[in-house]
Order: structure tokens, then C-alpha cells, then sequence
């Protein structure tokens, strides 16, 4: 890891919720990227800085986070700083940061001392490979994230128009499964202004909730769909969040919106956003020892949308029993077109299916 070059202050007398009233810490940096002693390094990489709290923006520039035989501009957002340098690194170089004391919190504490670390570019031919890992995310290339008390699952992945991280599924929180999130920066670490500190749970009903979809509206509003137990079998399940990570309340009840499309189960695997707002999901329901293609449209306040199919809901019977959609796409002209498997005779084939809007 990166060293101070000094032992930090502040080892006595009054913390942050000392008798002092005020906060005295010295800020940390908790983690760096790319990573000290980083050997490979693209030179195309940009270079940050994870603190351990929230900092004063203005303390953060090109005079207290810098790269020695490089220059850049710096930015700051969460509590992560960024260095993006000028002009590619040099190859097979060795480059060392460093961030001041001149970096102070809120509060304005500065850190106990100089932050310094180093890593060294690659060669012409293995710095940049194509397909190789981009050591500028998270720890060289690879994040993992621990949300709940167990096993933790990403089911699907969007990319925001600010370059933002998105990806959703489920988390074992106590007994049982809950819709999961996680927003990211661009540099791999949480966006901690994203619901608790970059991560956000949601508990549909009381037994299993599973996501497997994920959409972001125009707006920002981020949609997140599967399936929920209601204590005897799985139903449609969808939760829809504002930009920050919250419940949308104007959304279904209180931001989610569960649909019983047979008294079997009712699985989703996909969805799918118009351009008007409504909204798509796409799975599968049992009935009768079989289950058949099925799409539910919504309102964009989550209510079903009588226009389509019965009720809002189109089912459809491809094969000799067992038809489940995996994929979505909404053409230009608003043509649904959904696809995945269907059993045919002893085996499995592809299987398309296109509805009118």
C-alpha cells in the first residue's frame, strides 16, 4: 500500500464526536488506484484517490494530488479525487503520486502527512492489450462487493449517461432474499450518494424477492424487476428508484408493484422501456404443468395497462410446454420482440416471439 510519511495525529484528545464538539481527526486515504506497486499499468490510466470521508473540494487540485513527470487536471466527486493526466504516460515508466497535507476534510483538518504511492507502466505491447484488464478499475480491474449477510447475486447491469455504474440483483439479508443494487463510479469504487453509502436493499414482501432486470428511464429513475414469493408461489415483481438510490413513492405502493398473472408461478427475466414511458416485463407464467410466454405492460406510475393484451397481460404458447422469454428489445416503429427457449418435440430450440404495441 501507499505509505504516510509520517505517523498520523490524533491518537488522544477529542474525536469527531468528542467532548471537544468538533471533529479533530486528521481524513485518510482508505484506498488508491491504480494500486502502489502496480506493475502493467495502461498509460492511458487516470489516477485515484479514496478518502475517508468527505473532503473540501477546494483543497483537492493540481497543487495537493499530483504525479510527478506528468501533469493533469484533478477532479473530485463522493469522497474519491481523480487525477486524469494530459497526454498518455510514458511506457515502462515508473510514476509516483502524491496527495499533501494541503487536502483538508470539512472540518478543515488536513491529513497527518504526505500520502505517496507508485506504479509502473507496461510496455508497448502488453500495457493496453486489447482484452487485457483495465487496471484503472477498482483493484486491478476487479470489484467485488459484500452487501448482505450471505450470498450476493448480480443479475443485470446498465450504464447511466454519466458513465455510472449500475447493477442489480439479490442479497440474503437475515432469512431471506432481497432486491439488491449497487452504484459505481467510473473508477470501479461505490457512489456513496447512492443509498446507504452505494448500495440499496428492498424487501418486496416477507419471504424471497429475486431481481433479474434492470432498466434506467430518461429521466434517471432506475426500474428493477423479478420475481417475489407471496408465501405460496413466485409473481411479477418490480421496484422503481430515483436517481439517489430511494423508493420512488409515486411508483405502484410506496415504489413497488407486484402482478399475480396465474394462481402458479410467474417469473421475470427481462424488461424493457418505451420511448413513451411504459414499461415492459417479460417472463414466464405456470399453469397447468406448463408455462407460456408472458409479457405485463405498465403505466409509468405502475399501474397495468389495459390497452395490451388482457388486461395488460399478453401470454403466449410456443411450444409442448415450456416456453421462457430471456430477452427483450423494443423496435423503432414499437414492436416488441421477445426470445428465448422453447421445448419442441424432446428438445429445447430458439424461440422469437413479436407482438404489436
Amino acid at each position: 500500500m501507499g505509505h504516510n510519511t509520517s505517523s498520523l495525529a490524533g491518537s488522544g484528545g477529542c474525536g469527531k464526536n468528542g467532548d471537544g464538539g468538533g471533529d479533530t481527526i486528521p481524513p485518510t486515504i482508505v484506498s488508491v488506484s491504480p494500486v502502489d506497486g502496480a506493475i502493467g499499468v495502461p498509460i492511458t490510466t487516470t489516477i485515484t484517490a479514496t478518502f475517508s470521508e468527505v473532503m473540501n473540494a477546494t483543497s483537492i487540485n493540481e497543487s495537493t494530488f499530483s504525479i510527478e513527470g506528468a501533469t493533469g487536471t484533478v477532479s473530485y466527486e463522493g469522497t474519491t479525487a481523480t487525477l486524469t493526466p494530459s497526454a498518455d504516460l510514458a511506457y515502462n515508466t515508473t510514476f509516483t503520486v502524491t496527495v499533501t497535507t494541503g487536502v483538508k476534510d470539512i472540518a478543515g483538518n488536513p491529513m497527518a502527512a504526505d500520502y505517496i504511492w507508485s506504479f509502473t507502466t507496461g510496455s508497448p505491447t502488453t500495457g493496453n492489450a486489447a482484452g487485457s484488464l483495465d487496471l484503472t478499475f477498482g483493484s486491478s480491474g476487479i470489484v467485488t462487493t459484500d452487501i448482505g449477510n450471505s450470498y450476493d447475486y448480480a443479475q443485470a447491469l446498465a450504464l447511466q449517461s454519466d458513465g455510472k455504474i449500475v447493477a442489480a440483483g439479490y442479497a440474503r439479508i437475515g432469512g431471506t432474499e432481497d432486491f439488491a443494487m449497487a452504484r459505481y463510479l467510473t473508477t470501479g469504487t461505490l457512489d456513496i450518494t447512492f443509498g446507504n453509502a452505494g448500495t440499496v436493499t428492498t424487501a418486496i414482501g416477507s419471504f424471497t424477492d429475486e431481481a433479474y432486470a434492470l432498466g434506467i428511464q430518461e429521466d434517471g429513475k432506475i426500474v428493477v424487476a423479478g420475481r417475489s414469493n407471496n408465501g405460496t408461489n413466485y409473481d411479477f415483481a418490480m421496484a422503481r428508484y430515483l436517481s439517489d438510490g430511494t423508493l420512488d413513492s409515486t411508483f405502484g405502493t410506496a415504489g413497488t408493484v407486484t402482478t399475480a398473472i396465474g394462481s402458479g408461478h410467474d417469473y421475470v427475466h427481462t424488461l424493457g422501456i418505451q420511448t413513451d414511458g411504459k414499461i415492459v416485463l417479460a417472463g414466464e407464467y405456470y399453469k397447468d404443468f406448463n408455462y407460456y410466454y408472458t409479457l405485463a405492460r405498465y403505466f409509468s406510475d405502475g399501474t397495468l395497462d389495459p390497452s395490451f393484451g388482457t388486461g395488460g397481460i399478453a401470454t403466449t404458447a410456443i411450444g409442448n410446454g415450456f416456453d421462457y422469454i430471456l430477452a427483450l428489445g423494443i423496435q423503432t416503429d414499437g414492436k416488441i420482440v421477445a426470445a428465448g427457449f422453447a421445448l419442441i418435440g424432446s428438445y429445447y430450440d430458439f424461440a422469437l416471439a413479436r407482438y404489436w404495441p
